[in-house]
């Protein structure tokens, strides 16, 4: 949903199995530690940044849609800051503290600015490119 990331093979290397023989293990570099979080936290404000508008036309799937991506990128760009190599997005969001934003979602109620509103407060995330600026 989120996407994949270009360093998942880095990060297959460095967490998979070896059935016969050995592998370096790769740890996370430092460059990457640098330039990946920033990456993620940007997709997830312009995701957020759509959902308001799909939320504004009160299109439900569009913004829902969004709205997860934008989750899921946060984790992303989460465990990339922490150094944590994410192979897929099975059990993302426990990782990266975001549960309690996978159970709003699950419930999203009627007001989707209302939810934008909310999931935006609780991602905390503040990007330039996509600040909300007031209208006018």
């Amino acid at each position: 949903m989120a996407g994949i990331a270009t360093y998942i093979l880095a990060g297959e290397l460095a967490l998979g199995r070896v059935l016969a023989g050995d592998l370096p293990r790769t740890a996370f570099p430092p460059r990457l530690l640098q330039t990946a979080p920033e990456a993620w936290f940007r997709l997830a404000a312009g995701a957020l940044s759509f959902a308001g508008v799909y939320a504004g036309r009160q299109d439900r799937v569009a913004c829902l849609a969004n709205l997860c991506q934008a989750v899921l990128a946060t984790g992303q760009g989460r465990l990339a800051a922490a150094g944590e190599w994410v192979l897929n997005e099975k059990r993302l969001t426990e990782r990266a503290g975001l549960d309690a934003i996978q159970d709003r979602l699950a419930q999203p109620g009627p007001d989707l600015d209302a939810l934008v509103s909310d999931v935006r407060a609780r991602l905390g995330l503040d990007d330039p490119v996509w600040a909300v600026r007031p209208a006018g």
